[in-house]
């Protein structure tokens, strides 16, 4: 299981050795640990801002912060936790980054009749998910728990 501490076989490392290696400046103990959390962090992130382009661009993005942060890493904490709040805060900043625009719900100022204003007023739909993308989210989500829980 990806993230999961390896157990037998000759140099096998533990997620914490290879992230207090990587702090040392190993490369490899860094691409180990790429190779190890990719697919969880991406679930993670795909899970939180449910866009898959989004997601690998968020991954991409831990993986940097998680580069720049490894030498302050304490190995007495699991990696996974440490590099799972990682990828969280990096898509709730991203979240909070984003420009959203801003429309004037009451039609265009610029309309010159009552029709010009009803057709151009801002129709808001409730954007709830439909039933088969809340069930596919959940059981992903059930999968996401279940990996992360093999993890511990």
């Amino acid at each position: 299981m990806a993230g999961a501490k390896v157990v037998g076989g000759s140099g096998a490392k533990s997620d914490e050795m290879l992230a207090v290696e990587a702090g040392r400046g190993s490369e490899e103990a860094f691409r180990e640990l790429v190779e190890r959390f990719h697919r969880p962090v991406y679930a993670l992130l795909v899970r939180i801002v449910r866009q898959p382009e989004l997601a690998e661009d968020l991954a991409q993005e831990t993986f940097v912060k998680v580069l720049n942060a490894v030498e302050s890493y304490r190995p007495e904490f699991k990696f996974s936790s440490w590099i799972f709040k990682i990828a969280n805060n990096t898509a709730i900043d991203h979240l909070r980054r984003r420009n959203l625009d801003t429309l004037s719900l009451d039609g265009s100022p610029h309309a010159e009749s009552a029709d010009a204003v009803e057709a151009t007023t801002l129709q808001i739909s409730d954007g709830a998910e439909s039933a088969l993308e809340e069930v596919t989210a959940r059981e992903l989500g059930k999968q996401i728990e279940v990996a992360i829980a093999q993890i511990g």
